[in-house]
């Protein structure tokens, strides 16, 4: 079935805001998994055997313990034990900070 409205359309926006968003993605896609610049990090003056003047380091620090995540996945880990053979897919696990 088609509509005759595209999908950005349909959720309300407009085009500077679709413009916004492929401008958004398009940035991400150069970002790697620690917030680095692809391009710098793929770069040849950021290996280790490049001493340069220009080169590029980076430092490693950790490991580092996320303890929201954590108690989750103990949490998850605790039910599964205690419900055996019951089929947990679908469910999921929520974590609130609390006061």
């Amino acid at each position: 079935m088609k509509l005759g409205i595209s999908h950005a359309e349909l959720l309300g926006w407009g085009e500077d805001q679709v413009e916004l968003m492929l401008a958004y993605q398009t940035f991400m896609n150069g970002i790697g998994p620690n917030g680095e610049r692809m391009s710098e990090a793929t770069s040849p003056k950021a290996a280790l055997e490049y001493y340069g003047e220009d080169r590029i380091r980076y430092a490693v620090t950790g490991p580092h313990t996320n303890h929201a995540e954590k108690m989750r996945l103990d949490a998850i880990a605790a039910y599964q034990k205690s419900a055996g053979d019951e089929n947990t897919n679908g469910m999921f696990w929520s974590v609130d900070k609390v006061d």
